[in-house]
């Protein structure tokens, strides 16, 4: 396909994406065409803000974004602090707030320390053997009086999605007046996003998760959404979010959002099969057992657990020839412990400790897919020691 990256032994997409030379291209016009500070009020200023705004009304028309104000942050983990800290407020009165087990350290850390330093009241609900958060559960949870439900719409280890309709349905009866937050950074370019059609307040997105530049993000609000911005110090961003623009990041993130129709036309459904084949030849050939449930999933994400190997080992090997895969989150594999969402799960450490995450994406070939299941293959003879 035009314009892809070619990585065809990449295989680690949910922690980072190549980003398009499109995008790229993008980016080096505006250094040079929108370089002033997009509050100036010269005409160099003026095509610097041209350049955010047309990059702005590009994004809201591809997400379907027409009922929310598009605030740009420095990258997903920003975007979800300001929906999630936006919403609470400040004054140790923090409300009551409902996250999932499995969700993204991101919202998860984030909860914490609004427990801690706002007074909030934090209810995690359990996720079944897929990650699927449980709707029973959600439910009984929910009170009147709460805040912020936060959702995780694709989860970035399993891949499992979210039964967002339900969920919303659920959380509209039980707790009028909460805010809803989606966790949405993991899905553009993988499966449909239409956000006006979603029943929720407040959606946060990455970048670099499709083909788009690292160090940018979204949060989008739907209109008549208050919320208390965590940067201060300008009126930028509709005050959400104070600080000069990142004129080239935000073009980039526009030009790679422009790719997303194409990619889910033309690769979405290719990737599937390849993902659910490399399934069935892992379980046959190498006695794993997939936990990605491949019919309620992003479509490039398999997450496997090997019996009695070492995901670490595994990985170590496999980049050694030439793969790039992972044991789970990027931003949790420095830990020793085991990835919290397979514990969730119900995983135990030794099981946890034995899972790899391979997520696909438009560079990679089905001839080099094949060839890492034919590696671990060649490998299985002597297992890997821990």
């Amino acid at each position: 396909m035009a314009n892809i990256p070619a990585q065809p032994r990449y295989f680690d997409h949910n922690a980072t994406t190549p980003i398009f030379p499109g995008a790229i291209r993008a980016m080096a016009d505006a250094a040079r065409e929108g370089f002033a500070n997009p509050s100036s009020p010269h005409k160099q200023g003026a095509a610097a803000r041209y350049l955010v705004e047309k990059a702005r009304r590009t994004a809201s028309k591809i997400l379907g974004a027409g009922d929310f104000r598009l605030v740009y942050t420095s990258g997903g983990s920003e975007a979800i602090n300001l929906a999630l800290r936006g919403s609470i407020g400040s004054g140790g009165d923090g409300g009551h707030v409902v996250a999932s087990t499995a969700d993204h350290k991101a919202v998860l850390d984030t909860v914490k320390d609004l427990a801690g330093t706002e007074g909030a009241t934090v209810s995690l609900v359990p996720v079944d053997a897929t990650g699927c958060i449980d709707t029973g559960a959600l439910e009984h949870h929910l009170r009147p009086d709460t805040r912020v439900v936060s959702l995780l719409l694709a989860n970035n280890e399993v891949g499992t999605l979210c039964p967002l309709s339900k969920c919303c349905e659920v959380i509209r009866r039980k707790s009028p007046g909460a805010i809803i937050h989606l966790d949405a950074v993991q899905a553009p370019g993988r499966i449909p996003l239409h956000l006006d059609s979603m029943d929720v307040d407040l959606v946060s997105l990455s970048a670099h998760k499709c083909h788009g530049p690292k160090g940018i993000g979204l949060l989008c609000v739907r209109r008549g959404v208050s919320l208390r911005p965590e940067i201060t110090g300008g009126p930028q961003e509709e005050g959400l979010r104070a600080g000069t623009e990142n004129v080239m990041g935000i073009v980039g993130f526009s030009a790679a959002l422009e790719m997303v129709p194409r990619l889910l036309d033309r690769e979405a459904a290719r990737i599937r099969r390849w993902r659910d084949e490399a399934a069935r030849m892992m379980e046959k050939k190498l006695g794993a057992r997939c936990l990605t449930p491949l019919e309620n999933s992003l479509p490039n994400t398999l997450s496997v657990v090997f019996p009695g190997w070492s995901s670490r080992e595994i990985v170590a090997q496999l980049d050694g020839a030439g793969f790039a895969v992972s044991s789970g989150s990027a931003c949790t594999s420095s830990n020793d412990g085991p990835s919290h969402v397979l514990l969730a799960m119900g995983l135990d450490e030794s099981e946890a400790g034995s899972v790899v995450r391979f997520s696909f994406g438009p560079g990679n070939r089905r001839v080099d897919i094949r060839a890492v299941v034919e590696f671990l293959a060649r490998v299985n003879e002597a297992p890997f020691q821990g």
